[in-house]
C-alpha cells in the first residue's frame, strides 16, 4: 500500500482536526457501506481505498507549510496534496503560499480553502495561472466533498508520478537504442571501408590474372575466385545500404539520371553473365518513355540489379529479361511532373514453389531447396529490393511457379527532369 502524504496549511486548529477526522471516522465508513447497499459497489472507491494509505502533516502558517513541503521534496517524499487556507495572519496568505510552494514543487494538487470572498477564482487565477493542480473549496466545506476531493487528487497525482516514471523509462530505453544505433552505424562505416578496400583490391588483382592467363585450370581457379570475391563484395554493399535506410536522418538523393544510361548499365554487367552462361538476354524500353528523370539512380540500380542477379543465378537455360513500359493507370493522375514506370524482370529458371514465393520478401529467408542448395543467396536481396521499392512510393511483386521461371513487377514513380521527352533506344 502507497503512503499519500497530505499537508494541512491552515491557521485554525479546529480546522486541521475536522480533516484529520473526516478520514478517520467509523461514522463515514458506514455512510459508504450504505450508498454501497443503494447504488452498488464503486470499483473504483474500493481501489482507491486499497492503493492509499493517507497520512497527515500539519503547518499553521504559510512559511511552515513551504518549509515542510520543500523539506519533503528534498527527502524524496513529496506530498501529494496540500489543503492551503487562503486567510492566515499574520503571516503570508494563501496566494503567497501557493507561489512559495510552487518554486520547489511543480506537481503537488493544491485544495484552495476560503470562509471570505477576499479573492475571487478569477482573481486566483489571474495570480497563479490556469492550472489543473488547483480547486477551490468553500468553508464550511461538505466532509463527503473534502473527501472525495483529496482521494481524487491524491490518486491523480500517483498517476501522474507513475507516468512521469513510465516516460522517464521510455526516454532512456530511446537514448540507449539511439546510442546504440548509432555504435552499429559507426561500426559499419569503419567495418564496411576496411572491408571495401582490401575486396576491392582483390578483385582488381583478379581481374589483372583473368587478363593475363593463358592456363585453363588456373583461368578456372581465377574465375571462381573473382566470382565469389564479386558476390562476398555485392553482400558487404547490401548490408551496408539496408542499415543506412534505417537511420533516422536518411534520405534519398535526388539527381539526373537517363534511363538510357541505366539500362545500358545493367546490360553491359549482365550480358558477359549469360553470354557464359549461354543464356539470352533481353533488355528494352518502350519508345514513347521520356528519358530524363530526378531520383536516386543508385538505390534504383540496387533493385534493377538484385533482380537481374537473381534472374540469371537461378536459370540454367532459355532467357532472361527486362521490359519497361509506363504505368499507364498513374500515368492518368494529377501529378504532372510524375511518371511511374513498370520494370517486368522475367526469367526461365528454376523458379519457387508456393512457400517460397510467400516468404521470399522475408530478411534472411533462403527457401532452401535441397535439389539447388549451392544457389542459395543469402536471403538480404530480395528483402532489400522490397525496403527500397516502398521507400520510394512504388510496389513489388513476384510471380513464380517452380521449373517454369519467375516475373518481378516493380512500379516506380520518378520525377520528370524539366519534362523532357527524348526516345529510349536501349
Amino acid at each position: 500500500m502507497e503512503e499519500t502524504r497530505v499537508v494541512i496549511i491552515d491557521d485554525v486548529e479546529e480546522i486541521h482536526n475536522n480533516i484529520r477526522t473526516i478520514f478517520q471516522s467509523r461514522k463515514n465508513d458506514l455512510l459508504d457501506a450504505l450508498k454501497q447497499d443503494l447504488f452498488g459497489p464503486s470499483s473504483t472507491n474500493q481501489n482507491l481505498k486499497k492503493e492509499l494509505n493517507l497520512t497527515f502533516d500539519s503547518a499553521f502558517q504559510g512559511q511552515e507549510g513551504y518549509e515542510l513541503v520543500k523539506k519533503s521534496v528534498a527527502m524524496g517524499k513529496p506530498y501529494s496534496v496540500a489543503i492551503v487556507d487562503m486567510r492566515m495572519p499574520p503571516g503570508w496568505d494563501g496566494l503567497q503560499t501557493i507561489r512559495k510552494i510552487r518554486e520547489v514543487d511543480q506537481d503537488i494538487e493544491i485544495v484552495i480553502c476560503s470562509a471570505y470572498s477576499d479573492y475571487s477564482w478569477h482573481d486566483i487565477a489571474h495570480e497563479l495561472g490556469v492550472n489543473d493542480k488547483y480547486l477551490f473549496l468553500s468553508k464550511p466545506f461538505e466532509v463527503t466533498e473534502m473527501k472525495q476531493m483529496v482521494i481524487n487528487l491524491a490518486e491523480k497525482w500517483w498517476l501522474n508520478t507513475k507516468n512521469k516514471i513510465y516516460v522517464e523509462e521510455l526516454r532512456k530505453a530511446r537514448e540507449t537504442a539511439e546510442a546504440s544505433d548509432r555504435a552499429k552505424q559507426e561500426f559499419l562505416s569503419i567495418i564496411g571501408h576496411e572491408l571495401r578496400t582490401p575486396l576491392n583490391v582483390i578483385l582488381m588483382t583478379l581481374e589483372d590474372l583473368l587478363d593475363s592467363q593463358n592456363d585453363k585450370e588456373a583461368l578456372k581457379i581465377i574465375r571462381n575466385s573473382h566470382n565469389s570475391t564479386r558476390h562476398l563484395s555485392r553482400l558487404i554493399e547490401d548490408i551496408l545500404i539496408y542499415t543506412e535506410m534505417d537511420k533516422n536522418d536518411f534520405r534519398f538523393a535526388a539527381k539526373p539520371f537517363t534511363l538510357k544510361s541505366l539500362l545500358e548499365t545493367c546490360r553491359t554487367h549482365f550480358q558477359p553473365l549469360c553470354d557464359e552462361k549461354k543464356l539470352t538476354l533481353s533488355i528494352k524500353a518502350d519508345q514513347d518513355i521520356p528519358q530524363n528523370f530526378i531520383g536516386d539512380v543508385d538505390r534504383i540500380h540496387n533493385v534493377m540489379f538484385q533482380l537481374l542477379s537473381n534472374a540469371v543465378q537461378f536459370t540454367d537455360k532459355g532467357s532472361v529479361s527486362l521490359e519497361v513500359q509506363i504505368d499507364a493507370n498513374f500515368h492518368k493522375s494529377t501529378v504532372l511532373d510524375v511518371l511511374a514506370l513498370r520494370f517486368h524482370f522475367t526469367d526461365t529458371g528454376i523458379g519457387m514453389n508456393e512457400e517460397q514465393l510467400a516468404h521470399c520478401f522475408d530478411l534472411f529467408y533462403q527457401g532452401d531447396d535441397p535439389r539447388h542448395h549451392s544457389r542459395t543467396g543469402s536471403g538480404l536481396g530480395l528483402s532489400l529490393c522490397r525496403k527500397i521499392v516502398l521507400a520510394l512510393g512504388g510496389t513489388i511483386k513476384m510471380e513464380s511457379k517452380q521449373g517454369q521461371g519467375t516475373r518481378a513487377h516493380v512500379t516506380l514513380p520518378l520525377k520528370l527532369d524539366g519534362g523532357a521527352k527524348m526516345r529510349v533506344t536501349a
